[in-house]
């Protein structure tokens, strides 16, 4: 829906979730035994909010919000080449290892809330900018729960910070054939340092991006855009990791520790078509 006042556009959206999970973990015991094969997805119905306000003939702001949502995906949890060196570090495992069970991931997605400002300067420029935060703190855990003990089956515990993202952008329309752009973004991880494990190594980034629009006619443009991301280095070191698993029998906890070194970077390259009917 779009309502339209003065100088201010309001509107919303629905929009339909569909995430899956497929997961291949190794049960605890020798390294190349058995496998906990767990498979889930889900539908859930979420809605965007955003007001863009025209402050003069050349600046725009607008803003936007997408309440976070809560879900549960099923599905199941098999197990594959479940051995003897399994069940005997885990005895449960012996009831399970041939049949399985119906498996359920209660799942929270983030809230995000963006602003952003627009102004075009002699025609031919244009700077821009954005601040996007994003409510990380809502995914506290992942859970897997088997549905047919009633028990949880695997807990991960990861307490994310909220994040927030900057960036500023730079367009400049060369002629009415082609318009080129260039933006540079900081984007804040939600792992804290503390917690940052061998799952969850995220850091910290830099983006630069450069870009070409080419108007081949009135309906049709073409849009091409590059994009380098530079993370920060992070390390693990000593991080124990502990999860929570109960298969019947009362809770077992499984601890590991890691000790890691890494720097990452991502090369970006995009091409898309816009077509105006």
């Amino acid at each position: 829906d779009v309502l339209v006042l003065g100088g201010a556009t309001l509107g919303t959206a629905l929009a339909i979730l569909f995430p899956s999970v497929d997961v291949n973990a190794l049960l605890a015991g020798p390294p190349d035994g058995g496998k906990a094969l767990i498979s889930a997805d889900g539908i859930k119905v979420g809605v965007n909010m955003g007001l863009l306000y025209q402050y003069s003939k050349n600046t725009r702001i607008g803003f936007s919000y997408r309440p976070g949502v809560e879900l549960t995906l099923k599905g199941n949890t098999v197990f594959e080449n479940c051995s003897e060196a399994n069940v005997a570090i885990v005895s449960s495992l012996s009831s399970i290892c041939g049949s399985g069970f119906k498996t359920e991931i209660p799942f929270k997605l983030p809230g995000i809330f963006e602003t952003s400002v627009y102004h075009r300067w002699r025609k031919k420029w244009a700077f821009h900018g954005d601040f996007m935060y994003t409510q990380w703190k809502a995914f506290d855990k992942v859970t897997v729960l088997d549905v047919d003990r009633g028990e949880t089956f695997f807990e991960a515990i990861e307490n994310f910070k909220n994040s927030a993202r900057y960036s500023l952008g730079l367009t400049y329309k060369y002629s009415d054939k082609y318009t080129l752009r260039s933006g540079l973004a900081l984007d804040q991880t939600p792992v804290e340092a503390s917690q940052r494990n061998i799952q969850s190594n995220d850091s910290s980034r830099w983006v630069i991006a450069g870009g070409l629009r080419y108007q081949y006619s009135k309906a049709v443009s073409f849009d091409f855009a590059y994009s380098r991301y530079f993370f920060d280095k992070y390390s693990i070191d000593g991080q124990a990791e502990l999860f929570n698993v109960d298969l019947g029998i009362g809770t077992v906890d499984v601890q590991t520790t890691a000790k890691a070194n890494g720097a990452t970077s991502l090369d970006i390259f995009s091409l898309q078509m816009n077509w105006d009917f």
